[in-house]
């Protein structure tokens, strides 16, 4: 039986090869930062969904090129809390509005302010919805929107970020690429 281990140190000295022999290195990172956006904007939009996901491909960019080196970053303000998960907290707001009503979702709660939004409480206050009024007299109901809560569960990861060994295999694909086309 034969085995090989391959190490961060082995791929580090063949990319290292590489890119000493290569004429324009900042042309080399400019098209791997390309792929590897391109890797990222894909893996979001296959999350599917109307919205979200495709805003968050679109906030993934290439920030910036030099001869060793390719920053891609995501803008998005969800991008690295699907990726790691966690606690969402309220910031800049007193409650998150967590759709509860199919009406609610994918809207904001300003979409509802012309039906007269208002919060009722549980009696001890641990609970708040914000909703508005339907019918009048004695038919009038109250319809729920959103639980106002200052902070979620923790969020399981939804991983997105294209995987260190794809990246990899795309830098040394497009190293040779353009090793072939000096030649």
């Amino acid at each position: 039986m034969m085995t090989m281990r391959l190490e961060a140190a082995a791929f580090r000295a063949a990319m290292e090869s590489l890119l000493l022999q290569l004429k324009n290195p900042r042309q080399f990172f400019k098209v791997w930062g390309v792929d590897v956006v391109n890797m990222a904007r894909n893996n979001a939009r296959a999350k599917g969904g109307r919205h979200f996901w495709a805003s968050i491909a679109r906030a993934v960019r290439l920030a910036g090129v030099t001869n060793v080196s390719a920053l891609i970053v995501c803008d998005h303000v969800a991008g690295a809390q699907k990726e790691y998960g966690g606690v969402i907290r309220a910031k800049n707001v007193a409650h998150l509005t967590i759709p509860i009503a199919e009406e609610a979702e994918g809207k904001r709660a300003s979409e509802f302010e012309a039906r007269g939004l208002f919060v009722i409480r549980a009696a001890d206050g641990s609970r708040a919805v914000l909703g508005y009024s339907e019918g009048e007299g004695d038919d009038a109901r109250f319809v729920g929107l959103y639980v106002l809560v200052t902070q979620t569960r923790k969020q399981d990861p939804d991983p997105w970020w294209p995987a260190a060994n794809a990246v990899a295999e795309s830098g040394l694909r497009r190293a040779n690429q353009l090793l072939r086309l000096q030649e």
